[in-house]
């Protein structure tokens, strides 16, 4: 076991590794973006849903492994246990990928204040002048409601806590701050990447469904 102070650095490390990670995926998405008359790729999945963790297979080979991205930055060094192929979804990255969602059917003022169980409205770019405040292009995984969690985990998972990556135990849908969540990471259009501090991160819908497809509360992310 890791004395407290040795774990602790340990984590800073890979919390900038993973913000260079961060940078790599904007980076790759900008990239494709130039190929294609400054679109980003759609966000839906293999099943024609929204779901942040997932890329549909397509989608996963032309814009990260055509434009180079390094597969050793498919995830936070935290989430390596993430990555996973099924035929029906694509692929599950351990990141939220957050373009090409329809968030413009979410009406509610981005101006506006929302408690956590209302969650707070966001933007999708969709292309790369889609550089506004509330547009993400990705983020870490810091989640509620997991619906198919790791063997011993709960429902509600974090990348990074004090020391490591931090969950509830299984069947506990905690809010994240009561599983010692520390932050995250984001990635903006722009290319650039920063921290997020638990008590700056707001509430928001990673999975959409329907036509119009519309967020789900059944899964809630946070950045």
């Amino acid at each position: 076991m890791l004395l407290p102070a040795l774990a602790g650095a340990k984590e800073k490390s890979k919390r900038t590794l993973c913000l260079n990670n961060m940078k790599q995926m904007g980076l790759s998405m900008n990239m494709y973006a130039s190929d294609n008359t400054d679109r980003y790729p759609d966000g839906r999945r293999g099943d024609g849903t929204y779901h942040s963790t997932f890329i549909a297979a397509q989608t996963f080979t032309n814009a990260f492994l055509r434009t180079g991205f390094n597969t050793n930055s498919f995830n936070c060094p935290n989430k390596k246990d993430w990555v996973q192929f099924t035929a029906a979804n694509g692929w599950r990255i351990g990141y939220y990928n957050l373009w090409g969602y329809p968030t413009e059917n979410d009406t509610r003022s981005r101006s506006g204040t929302y408690t956590v169980a209302q969650t707070t409205p966001w933007d999708s770019p969709r292309f790369t002048h889609d550089t506004g405040p509330h547009h993400i292009i990705g983020a870490d995984v810091t989640e509620k409601g997991t619906a198919n969690p790791q063997p011993g985990q709960g429902p509600t998972s974090a990348s990074h806590g004090p020391t490591g990556p931090v969950h509830s135990q299984p069947g506990q849908t905690l809010e994240p701050d009561q599983i010692r969540t520390a932050g995250g990471n984001v990635a903006l259009p722009d290319g650039s990447a920063q921290w997020r501090k638990t008590s700056d991160m707001k509430s928001r819908f990673v999975r959409w469904t329907g036509n119009p497809a519309t967020g789900q509360t059944s899964i809630i992310g946070y950045w």
